[in-house]
């Protein structure tokens, strides 16, 4: 997939000495991806190196993505946003408008072909996500739960 090592962040482990010489450690960091917002995309943001850039796909927290103006100047931050349907959506055009302008030229299927890789890391244990199995009587509570926001993703058993 591109990148060379991935971190989670669990909003804690940062701030320990251990965790603060881990990251000293680490290259410079040229690209986070934010899939949480609030203060995880501060926390994000932070570890970006000069002229990094934040990526944010997601707002699992449902608070606002914040970066601070410090970062924006002195570090020359960059945010960007990303929505999946719509690169979708912008890829099929583009391949339609190839495919007219030559029908000899062949596109590939950008998100098709995406969304195999992404299958098969999941299928080779590769790419995991975090998730938490609850029972059909236990999701009600689960959901509604004031630590629920920010958890990993809920998988009901029926």
């Amino acid at each position: 997939m591109g990148a060379s090592l991935v971190l989670v962040d669990d909003g804690r482990s940062h701030r320990t000495i251990q965790g603060k010489a881990a990251l000293a450690a680490l290259p410079p960091v040229a690209l986070a991806l934010n899939g949480v917002g609030g203060a995880s995309s501060t926390t994000l943001a932070s570890m970006l190196a000069k002229d990094g850039v934040i990526v944010t796909y997601g707002g699992m927290s449902k608070q606002p993505t914040s970066i601070s103006a410090g970062m924006l100047i002195f570090r020359n931050i960059t945010a960007r946003g990303f929505w999946l349907s719509r690169w979708s959506a912008d890829q099929q055009t583009a391949a339609a408008a190839a495919a007219a302008a030559d029908n000899t030229l062949r596109t590939p299927h950008l998100p098709r072909e995406m969304m195999d890789e992404l299958y098969s890391l999941v299928k080779r244990g590769k790419l995991k996500m975090p998730a938490r199995e609850v029972s059909l009587d236990e999701a009600l509570h689960a959901i509604s739960s004031p630590t629920a926001v920010g958890t990993r993703k809920l998988l009901i058993r029926f």
